[in-house]
């Protein structure tokens, strides 16, 4: 899925999305497979697959066209139980030739303040070695200004429950000072769930820095 620089529409990146398609009975949304997932172990592989499927599709891309946008990935918290994950995705990126920063790690807020232990260290190994890291359906969970300042992300990407209502002006007020805190912080702002030209157009009117990224549902 593609995503665009909100005041040039330019692109300025994807983020790997994963369908299933069931046999049977047609496409399963995530929201149904990947708790079913976690609850029986089998995220970590799944995970993995996910990982080696996109660095391959961005090494592709990098042999075909020379200059690649990165890819974001959602990685699971229950990926990060295993110390080894880290070193297994550099190793991965290196084998493929590929510079760190063409993969962007995605962790939900209420993953990261729940499993904080654990992610944390190796957050800062991938990002030490120039993996852009982000903090996903900012909003949603229970992130504070603490958390924010501590995690070693350089994104946050608002979930599309703020974004929805635009633009009515108090989901305009929410996402303002929403992004004021996260360029205060130095952090990109991704605004997810743009289907509309009118919500577009709303989530530019409140970016302060062209910094400011909208992911565009098209």
């Amino acid at each position: 899925q593609p995503k665009f620089l909100a005041g040039s529409r330019q692109l300025c990146g994807f983020e790997a999305l994963v369908r299933w398609e069931r046999p049977g009975r047609g496409r399963v949304s995530p929201g149904e497979f990947v708790p079913a997932a976690e609850r029986t172990g089998q995220i970590k592989a799944l995970g993995e697959l996910i990982l080696d499927i996109a660095t391959e599709q961005l090494r592709e891309w990098r042999s075909r066209f020379g200059s690649v946008v990165p890819v974001a990935v959602n990685v699971s918290p229950l990926q990060f139980e295993d110390a080894g994950f880290a070193a297994r995705l550099l190793a991965l990126l290196h084998a493929r030739h590929l510079p760190c920063e063409l993969l962007q790690i995605e962790i939900t807020e209420t993953a990261a303040v729940g499993h904080l232990g654990r992610v944390l260290p190796q957050l800062q190994r991938l990002r030490a070695e120039g993996v852009l890291c982000a903090l996903d359906d900012f909003g949603t969970g229970q992130s504070s200004l603490t958390l924010l300042r501590n995690l070693p992300i350089s994104m946050m990407k608002l979930d599309r429950s703020m974004i929805e209502p635009l633009p009515d002006a108090d989901a305009s007020a929410v996402v303002k000072a929403t992004c004021a805190l996260g360029q205060s912080l130095k952090l990109e702002i991704v605004a997810e769930g743009i289907e509309t030209e009118v919500q577009a157009l709303a989530a530019r009117s409140e970016e302060h820095t062209s910094e400011l990224q909208s992911r565009l549902h098209l």
